[in-house]
């Protein structure tokens, strides 16, 4: 009987991380894209290391990989 609701609880959390990983990785993608760094051109210099959104996407990969 245990091992069947611990497959269920397995189960459960499968999506949840799912759904997680798809909300980090879109909040990534946007912030990147609003810095410029997705696309053809990227940005001059480093100055977009110091914002606020980069910072985000460095916090943002490092719960993607926690999450994978």
């Amino acid at each position: 009987m245990r091992g069947k609701k611990d497959n269920v609880n397995e189960a459960d959390e499968k999506p949840a991380m799912i759904s997680e990983l798809e909300k980090l990785t879109q909040e990534k993608i946007s912030l990147a894209t609003k810095l410029g760094l997705l696309g053809a051109v990227l940005p001059k210099g480093d100055s977009y290391k110091q914002t606020n959104e980069y910072r985000r996407i460095q916090e943002i990969d490092k719960l993607l990989w926690e999450l994978i």
